[in-house]
């Protein structure tokens, strides 16, 4: 399965969320009554983000348990390798392009020239 960079990242992100406030939420979790409200008004902040990165796992793996952020990181690794090699190649041809235009550009001026030369021999030809 191929995905993009952009969602490598997302999911990393939410990975880090989840992992950051998972002591945070397993505490709430085993609160009750006052003191549960009182931790929720507390860390409301962090329980909340807990709970949008389980949902956000809960449609992003279809089901599945295991969470594969080694993988995930190896990809993510890899595709920014292949898009920082892909800009410099394109930054190289670029510059490549720019080059071969000016020589064009030369070369037609060299033409033109040449050619105006050669028009200006015939007229002074004619003209002796």
């Amino acid at each position: 399965m191929m995905v993009g960079l952009d969602t490598l990242e997302n999911h990393i992100a939410q990975w880090d969320i989840l992992k950051s406030h998972k002591s945070v939420a397993l505490k709430f979790n085993n609160l009750k009554g006052k003191k549960r409200d009182d931790y929720y008004a507390k860390h409301k902040i962090e329980i909340g983000a807990y709970k949008s990165a389980a949902d956000y796992f809960k449609k992003v793996m279809n089901g599945r348990t295991n969470i594969p952020v080694r993988k995930w990181e190896a990809e993510k690794k890899k595709l920014t390798a292949e898009r920082i090699d892909l800009s410099e190649r394109y930054y190289d041809t670029k510059d490549d392009i720019k080059v071969v235009e000016k020589l064009r550009r030369n070369a037609v001026l060299l033409m033109c020239n040449a050619i105006q030369e050669r028009s200006m021999k015939k007229l002074h030809e004619v003209e002796i």
